[in-house]
This record gives C-alpha cells, structure tokens and sequence, in this order.
C-alpha cells in the first residue's frame, strides 16, 4: 500500500549547496524566510515556493530556478548568477524589487500592476523568455538579448541602461490584446546589433514604442526594420548598415546619419520638429512623408528624396 505524504520544507537560517560542484536538486515547494545560497556548484529549486529572506549566489555557486512559481519578497543579492529556466516563474506580486546581481532569464516574469522590478545588473534573456505586466520592467544595467523575448500582460519596459538586441522582440504574445510599453529613457542606449525587423506586434496589439536616449543600429551591414510608430525626442542614428523607420511617427530631437550608417524613413507620416544632423545620407522612400508642421526645419544632410515633403 502507498500512502501519500507531503514533505512541509521551510527555511529561516541558512540553506546551502556546499559541497560537489554539479547541481542539488530540491524538488519540493519551499517556503524560505532565511538565505538560500550555493558555496559551490548550482542549487536548483524545482517546486517553487515564496523566496522572502535572501538569495544568495557567489562567485563560486549559483542559484537556478527550475520548476514551479517563485514569490518573490524578499531580496536577490550576491555575486554570482540567478538562472530562471524555461518551467519557472519569478513572480513579482506583493512589493516591488530591485535585483542587482547577474540573471539569465529563460523562463517567465510577472509583474504585478503598480510594482516595479529594477534589475541593474547584467540580463540576459534568452529563448524562452516572457516578461509579463501590467507593472514595470526597470533595466538600468547591461541587458542582452541572444533570441527572441515575448513581452505580455501589458507590461512597461523602462530602459535607463545600455540594451544589446540581437534578435526580434515579440510584443503582446501571445495574447494578442493590450498595449505594450517599451521606453528608452534619457540616457539610455537601445542598440540593435544585427539586420532584420526589431520589433514585431502581435494582431490586434500595440507597441507604445519612444526613444529619449540613444536608439542606434550598431551591429549588421544590412538593414534594422522599425515596423511601428516610434515617438523620438533622444538621437535616432546607425553607425553601421541602414536604420529604416517604417510606420511614421514623430521625429523630435535628432536623426543623425553617420559616414557608415544611414536612416530611411521608409513608410508613413513622420512629423519632424527636432534636427537632422549628421554626415551620411537620409533617405525618403516613395511610401513615406516627411512633414514640416510646427517649426521651420534647416537640413544640411545628404537627402535622397523618393518620397513625400510637405511644409
């Protein structure tokens, strides 16, 4: 006869991976009010739980969340890497969170409406990440993106920090419903390193897309597809390949092409009120429209005009 039985684990001290240099396994629901760490090799939790207390990665063990929905309410702070894989969740529900230490995201993060989650050290979202609002995603640090992240719920991604986009980002998947924020903040880079469209909207979505730091094609000789309105008042530019803008927007502070990278607009109305201010080449295409509305505008850029002007 098997009898059923549940293991209750809690820990209010200190629990911690100390010896071998593979992975220990929890694969029980924990409920942690003290610091989980790894002095050597990877503790995974693979039941979920409530992460109050600390955890606590070093240099030398890391931390890895399995399996399961983890509550966070406490705090994350060490020196090594936390690892959300595919099967886990890292919900941010009842206060807000500020995480400064290394973090790859392979799995999922909620964020509850009206918290913010503040993650100022180095990101790395990988392929199966989805980050889901309707709070706020605050990076302020380093954050790389190696494939494509879907971003739900309607989340409010805030950028203060240098952005590596290497991959399309998915936007409303997979609801298809709500609108998704993404803002470059002012002195914030947003740099897409390699050629292809940058953003795709699921149907029936929206991406409220704006740029007050840096938004640059820094990587791929080809071209960067913006495919939705993009509000600018930072600098819009590409040090490499062709930057194209092709769903209108509003052109405040500067487009500023460079002597090896050049910005198209290549469909929509794009109302320009800041500058174009650069040595390489703005180009006009025939579906497009430049239009001068609310000031006088000088360009003393090349301009390679297939396209609409009006004043």
């Amino acid at each position: 006869v098997t009898v059923p039985s549940t293991l209750a684990l809690s820990n209010a001290g200190v629990l911690s991976k100390t010896g071998g240099t593979g992975v220990s396994t929890i694969s029980v629901t924990v409920a942690n009010t003290g610091t989980l760490t790894a002095t050597t090799g990877t503790l995974e939790l693979d039941g979920g739980g409530t992460l109050g207390g600390k955890v606590t990665e070093t240099t030398t063990g890391a931390v890895t969340l399995g399996t399961g929905v983890f509550a966070l309410t406490g705090t994350v702070n060490g020196a090594g890497t936390l690892t959300v894989d595919s099967a886990a969740t890292l919900a941010i529900t009842t206060v807000s969170e500020a995480i400064a230490d290394a973090i790859v995201l392979d799995g999922t993060v909620t964020v509850a409406s009206g918290k913010t989650l503040t993650l100022s050290g180095p990101v790395m979202l990988e392929s199966a990440a989805q980050i889901d609002g309707p709070g706020t995603l605050a990076t302020t640090g380093a954050t790389s993106i190696t494939a494509t992240p879907y971003l739900d719920g309607g989340l409010v991604w805030h950028n203060s920090g240098t952005v590596s986009a290497g991959a399309e980002i998915y936007t409303a998947y997979p609801s298809g419903t709500g609108t998704v924020t993404i803002a470059n903040q002012a002195g914030g880079a947003f740099d897409l390193t390699a050629d292809g469209q940058a953003f795709y909207v699921y149907p029936g979505s929206t991406l409220a897309l704006s740029n007050a730091g840096v938004m640059s094609k820094t990587g791929g000789t080809g071209v960067s597809n913006i495919t939705n309105a993009l509000t600018n008042t930072g600098t819009l530019t590409a040090t490499t390949g062709t930057l194209e803008l092709d769903s209108g927007g509003t052109l405040g502070g500067t487009v500023t092409e460079t002597t090896t990278g050049a910005v198209t607009l290549g469909a929509g109305v794009f109302a320009l009120t800041g500058t174009v201010n650069g040595s390489g080449t703005l180009t006009v295409d025939s579906a497009a429209t430049l239009a001068i509305t609310t000031v006088s505008e000088a360009i003393a850029d090349a301009i390679v005009l297939d396209g609409t002007v009006t004043v």
